[in-house]
């Protein structure tokens, strides 16, 4: 996800944005990506937008 982000804004940078990993950035975001962590592997869905 955050690669993609990258190719879209090369200078996305969470840190920027005051997030300690990109982690933190979606998980404050919560109201458009799920984010489901087990061990080390992430799964992020994009949540639908409101109609």
């Amino acid at each position: 996800m955050k690669t993609h982000m990258r190719r879209m804004d090369p200078s996305f940078s969470e840190k920027a944005l005051g997030y300690r990993s990109f982690s933190d950035f979606l998980k404050s975001r919560d109201d458009i990506a799920e984010l489901e962590e087990t061990g080390h592997e992430r799964l992020v869905r994009l949540r639908e937008p409101a109609a």
